[in-house]
């Protein structure tokens, strides 16, 4: 593919109309100290998209002609370099619970048209102009650039006609935007769903032809985006375009067959379920990681409870557990979905049908409340309440069952925020799953039935009339070393603990004589010469500290005197190397 040779005069408007005080500060500062190192430095994006459009940001992206090291220079603080095949420059503020994204303006890559018609982008860190980077987006309406500090707004393609208008439209070609990159048809129904566009019939077109392309996408975007479609609070919209083009299908499989098979109404309901899934949005109670933000799992289970439930419906000896496991598994693998959330979606998708059995019950409610995704579990069914409009009964049964044993979990406004990684966790880890405390827990496992009670001994050997030999373990039989138990050994210190404190009395400050101790002490003596001639060192015994009239040298006594009556040793034959020493 070649680059674009012509220049293209832009459309600016200054003043822009945007309100300072709308803006991100930090992101303002960023701009401002770009420009001050003299490279070119732009709001751009969904920011200025959604303050046109009349909705509040949810984040602030800066496209500059300063490369990531040059970014790196002009923010050696809070600067991290991440990206393998699209490298970004994010900037870390408030002990990093807000990152501003800023990429350099980038171009096509200049290469030649494939002969197999192979369109995807594998490498795109070639830089180049505003302009460039402007006609290389996805849709018009994210190619606009703001000025804050001259307040002026920059159009290359004609976005702010078509945020007027209310339509999401491929830069050139259609065909070959989505080809390039396949999520990008994700992202056209994020949009939609959104902030209420509508798709222009060329670009609707060409989602419809490349839709099977999704599955050559990194599975790790595919994912991210399913989620930001279930937790951005238009999923119903957003799903149904992705009905239509026939998306679904390529990225559920299980998903598009349910569509394709089950009855009219069964459809409705599932449709209710993501219409209630977006009127709740940011209303849970219970199994969420941060207030307003659902989990992982319970996102993805609401698309695959009715399916799992008709599934059960039909087959008849099989548990709806396994048939959970065989359903859900391969969404798991191909998109790389994480371990735990997997595990959330299938256990809370299969146990759905517990909420309706009362009266018939065939499972512990004591450890049915005390399983780990029980929290969610409970969402999910008033979601399936919600949509259908039955089950109210039992709804609310379970509801005051979980308030009595302590599993409904935290109010939102006692969860922590999460993390701003680019990834969202699930609720058993952020804390946002109700925990029993450890006396009802114990209250409830005793409730359950425990068949063994503590305390009470084994009756067989009793009716016999036998002993039961000693359970003490016999002591370890060790060569050389000294055997003593854990037990002993705390034993033991316990009793000298013991001991000691009741030798320790107390003195009051005011009774104790402070005048005793007010005496001058002698400076420290330092050992002279003939002192450590004379062994007065301190690896041998103490002995009196000569005088200070006593420095001077003495030798020591000879051999065989008083002061020291063993002989002395005979030297030793043959040997004079060093003389009569």
């Amino acid at each position: 593919m070649t680059a674009r040779t012509e220049a293209i005069e832009p459309t600016i408007i200054t003043p822009s109309g945007i309100d300072p005080e709308d803006l991100d500060q930090d992101a303002l500062r960023a701009v401002q100290r770009l420009q001050e190192r003299g490279f070119e430095a732009y709001l751009v994006g969904g920011c200025i998209r959604d303050l046109l459009a009349g909705s509040p940001p949810k984040d602030f992206d800066i496209a500059t002609s300063a490369s990531p090291q040059n970014v790196r220079r002009c923010f050696p603080r809070n600067c991290r370099i991440i990206g393998r095949r699209f490298k970004l420059a994010h900037l870390h503020f408030n002990g990093n619970q807000k990152i501003l994204e800023v990429s350099t303006f980038r171009r096509q890559p200049e290469t030649e048209d494939p002969e197999d018609g192979d369109l995807l982008i594998t490498q795109d860190n070639e830089f180049g102009t505003a302009e460039e980077d402007a006609l290389r987006r996805d849709f018009t309406v994210n190619a606009l650039f703001l000025d804050p500090i001259q307040d002026r707004i920059i159009d290359y393609v004609d976005g702010l006609s078509d945020i007027h208008e209310k339509t999401i439209r491929c830069i050139g070609d259609p065909l070959v935007r989505f080809r390039e990159d396949p999520v990008r048809i994700l992202r056209a129904a994020k949009f939609c769903g959104r902030l209420g566009f509508h798709v222009e019939p060329a670009s609707h077109a060409a989602m419809l032809e490349v839709a099977p392309d999704l599955t050559r996408s990194a599975a790790p975007r595919l994912l991210e985006e399913i989620l930001r479609l279930l937790r951005g609070g238009h999923a119903l919209d957003s799903f149904q375009l992705l009905r239509d083009i026939g998306a679904i299908g390529v990225i559920m499989p299980i998903i598009g067959k349910y569509l394709a098979e089950a009855e009219p109404e069964e459809r409705v309901v599932f449709w209710h379920m993501l219409e209630a899934l977006d009127s709740i949005h940011g209303n849970l109670r219970w199994g969420k990681p941060a207030p307003g933000i659902p989990a992982n799992g319970l996102l993805l289970g609401a698309l695959y409870a009715r399916p799992v439930l008709m599934e059960a419906a039909r087959s008849e000896g099989r548990s709806p557990t396994s048939i959970a496991e065989e359903l859900i598994q391969p969404f798991a693998e191909e998109l790389r979905l994480p371990r735990r959330d997997t595990g959330c979606v299938k256990r809370i998708c299969g146990v759905q049908g517990r909420f309706t059995t009362k009266g018939k019950r065939r499972f512990k409610v004591s450890s049915f409340l005390q399983d780990p995704y029980f929290a969610e579990a409970l969402d999910l069914f008033e979601l399936s309440c919600a949509a259908t409009g039955k089950n109210r009964a039992d709804l609310e049964y379970w509801r005051e069952l979980a308030k009595e044993t302590g599993t409904e979990g935290p109010e939102p406004e006692e969860v922590a925020a999460p993390s701003q990684n680019g990834s969202q966790g699930s609720g058993r880890r952020r804390g946002g799953r109700g925990r029993a405390k450890d006396s009802d827990r114990s209250s409830a496992r005793e409730e359950g039935g425990s068949s063994r009670q503590p305390g009470r001994k084994s009756s067989s050997r009793k009716a016999a009339g036998r002993k039961e030999p000693s359970r003490k373990p016999a002591p370890r039989k060790d060569s050389g070393k000294k055997t003593s138990s854990r037990r002993t050994t705390a034993k033991k210190t316990r009793q000298t603990s013991s001991r000691a404190k009741e030798k320790i009395e107390t003195i009051e400050p005011e009774a104790v004589d402070l005048s005793a101790f007010d005496v001058e002490l002698d400076p420290k003596r330092v050992p002279t010469f003939g002192s450590i001639v004379e062994g007065h060192s301190k690896k041998k015994k103490a002995r009196n500290v000569p005088s200070p009239e006593s420095d001077s040298y003495k030798p020591p006594p000879p051999p065989g005197s008083d002061g020291d009556s063993s002989p002395p040793p005979p030297p030793p034959a043959g040997n004079d190397t060093f003389g009569d020493w």
